[in-house]
């Protein structure tokens, strides 16, 4: 079984995400590595995406996806919720997975009497910390695998959607409906033994 470690969580989303992909029905045109070229360029990369290395990808998701959900923080608190999250930043966008996030706590703060409402911004700042940290010691261990639990449902309920909207994504949902199955599986498998929450 793997160590969950910062480094290890990213370096296994750019395993998951695979190399040069350019699908005619992909929005996101040529991707490497999961990165689109639009985020590359972003990123100052001006080369072919075909050329496009793992270190480089590596860099690109820890600024742009780790650090802006400041999953230091969670992972601090949760290995599994900052795992899942980072993975629905990829997919879904950071602002959107940050919502879900502030969404959840939000509407766990027992009517504000455990903690205030969060600002459902999509920006992770000391105030959604601060809001996890008091979810955590009121709700406990159950708490963060119904939070993961709710993340999970919520990046399947995205993918249902985009494929509604977009008839061009149903090429895409089983592949998407089999990651977060996958994590389902695997999470559970990690809870049960004790290990991670």
């Amino acid at each position: 079984m793997e160590v969950y470690t910062k480094e290890w969580i990213i370096c296994d989303k750019v395993n998951v995400e695979g190399g040069y992909v350019d699908h005619p029905n992909d929005p996101g045109k040529a991707t490497n590595h999961g990165i689109t070229e639009a985020v590359a360029r972003a990123h100052g990369f001006k080369g072919d995406m075909r050329d496009l290395t793992k270190e480089e990808a590596v860099a690109i998701y820890k600024v742009s996806y780790w650090d802006k959900m400041m999953l230091d923080d969670i992972y601090d608190r949760s290995i599994l919720i900052a795992d899942k999250m980072f993975d629905m930043g990829i997919n879904l966008g950071v602002h959107k997975t940050s919502e879900l996030f502030q969404r959840y706590l939000t509407i766990n703060n027992q009517l504000g009497d455990i903690y205030p409402d969060l600002i459902v911004d999509g920006y992770i700042g000391p105030k959604t910390i601060e809001g996890f940290d008091s979810f955590i010691a009121y709700r406990g261990k159950r708490g963060k695998i119904n939070c993961l639990t709710a993340l999970l449902c919520g990046q399947g309920d995205h993918y249902c959607r985009l494929a509604m909207a977009r008839e061009k994504s149903e090429a895409f949902i089983h592949g998407w409906m089999n990651r977060v199955g996958k994590d389902i599986m695997e999470y559970a498998t990690l809870i049960d033994s004790g290990r991670y929450t």
